[in-house]
C-alpha cells in the first residue's frame, strides 16, 4: 500500500469533488440539469478528477476495499474523456443521485479507519 498519508490525501480529494457534485446538484432536477451546459461541464469535471485520482490508488488498497466500485468509477472517467459527445445525460444523472453520496459516504468511512 502507498504510504498512509498519500493514501488519505486522495481519498480527501475524492470526498471534496463528491461533495462539489452533491452541492452542484443538490436542488436540481434532472430536467435543468440535462438543460443545464455549464452544470454537466462542472459535474463532468468533477467525475473525471474522482477516476484520476481512483486511479492513483494501488491494487492493495483497491483490494481490501472492494466494497467502492472503483473499477466503475474509472470507466465512467474515461467514457467522459474518450466519448464525451455520446455521454448519457440520463446515466450520468443516476450515477450523480445514486452512487456519488454513497460513494462519499463510503469513503469517509475509510478515511476514519486508517
Amino acid at each position: 500500500m502507498k504510504n498512509t498519508r498519500v493514501v488519505k490525501a486522495i481519498l480527501k480529494k475524492i470526498v471534496e469533488y463528491g461533495a462539489k457534485i452533491e452541492k452542484y446538484t443538490g436542488e436540481t432536477t434532472y430536467d435543468d440539469y440535462s438543460k443545464n451546459e455549464m452544470l454537466r461541464d462542472s459535474v463532468s469535471f468533477c467525475i473525471i478528477q474522482i477516476g484520476e485520482l481512483v486511479n492513483r490508488l494501488d491494487a492493495d488498497f483497491l483490494d481490501r476495499h472492494s466494497d467502492i466500485p472503483y473499477y466503475q468509477i474509472r470507466g465512467m472517467r474515461n467514457r467522459i474523456v474518450h466519448e464525451y459527445h455520446k455521454i448519457d445525460h440520463k446515466i450520468t444523472w443516476d450515477a450523480i443521485q445514486e452512487y456519488i453520496p454513497e460513494l462519499v459516504k463510503n469513503v469517509e468511512h475509510i478515511l476514519k479507519q486508517i
